[in-house]
């Protein structure tokens, strides 16, 4: 019964979503982009389906994508919501990245499918895993130290 209720949670939280990205819109911006060199990126006439994957499963985002022979293509929608690089979701990303660390991939991958139903291939986690751990360094690189007035006192 417990599973079923959850399954459900996740239908709902996934249909939530899907109305999120529905309203949000696919990120036109208009008919053009002008970049820093004033070149002008145009707006394709069809729209470019991204897959998301997250905790509550997995949907098909349409964007809108700015592009000029030459140049890479411009998809406003990624910056506007957050996209992350990769089709996994932040969380589901730090939660295969945490399941990762515990046991070995082809565990962490039935840990996730028996926990929230979610079937992602043992290898992906390897790729997250590779990933992820990059940008450890550069995150605690950004991070300021703790101001001395929020440090506790020292003792012996």
């Amino acid at each position: 019964m417990e599973k079923n209720i959850f399954r459900l949670a996740q239908t709902i939280a996934l249909s939530g979503m899907q109305y999120y990205f529905a309203e949000k819109g696919t990120g036109d911006i208009g008919p053009g982009i002008k970049l820093e060199n004033d070149i002008i990126l145009k707006r394709e006439n069809r729209l470019h389906g991204r897959d998301y994957f997250s905790i509550f499963g997995k949907l098909k985002v349409p964007r809108s994508c700015y592009r000029l022979e030459g140049y890479c293509g411009v998809m406003p929608l990624d910056a506007q919501a957050d996209l992350p690089d990769r089709c996994y979701s932040y969380l589901l990303q730090e939660i295969m990245d945490y399941l990762s660390v515990r046991d070995a991939f082809d565990e962490s991958k039935a840990t996730l499918e028996k926990i929230l139903g979610l079937k992602i291939s043992s290898s992906r986690f390897k790729v997250v895993a590779q990933d992820t751990s990059t940008s450890y360094d550069e995150f605690y690189e950004q991070k300021s130290p703790p101001s001395p007035e929020s440090e506790g006192e020292f003792r012996y």
